[in-house]
């Protein structure tokens, strides 16, 4: 049997509003400092309104990227060469037979590609 959970006493929910209501403050402070300024002078609060959209883009823009979304680093360590990242040297003549596919122009018509599915061969 669970337990029933405690209602919320009734403060709880003001304190979940209050970021909301302090930013409502500030708009509508800023709204009313833009509204003054448009009052006294329609060229000044242009240039006030521009100023503001500047800044505020300028701070977004420098706001420093979060790593969270990066992908993390391989488990191992870096591979010798790039030739070898994840594969196994392997000689150009008799090298093992892997599936895969060649993808290459096609020299006598540009613009058009040559596609040779490879299968590997069943060992027995």
């Amino acid at each position: 049997m669970t337990a029933p959970e405690p209602e919320p006493e009734p403060g709880e929910e003001e304190r979940a509003s209050r970021p909301l209501a302090g930013g409502c403050v500030v708009v509508g402070l800023a709204s009313g400092a833009v509204a003054a300024v448009f009052a006294v002078s329609q060229d000044a609060g242009i240039v006030l309104v521009w100023a503001a959209g500047f800044v505020g883009l300028y701070c977004v823009a420098r706001r420093p990227v979060s790593d969270s979304s990066t992908t993390p680093p391989p488990e191992g360590g870096a591979p010798d060469s790039d030739d070898a990242a994840g594969h196994e040297a392997t000689d150009a003549e008799g090298g093992d037979a892997r599936e895969g596919m060649s993808i290459i122009p096609d020299p006598e018509r540009p613009g058009r590609w040559i596609v040779n599915p490879h299968y590997a061969e069943e060992s027995q």
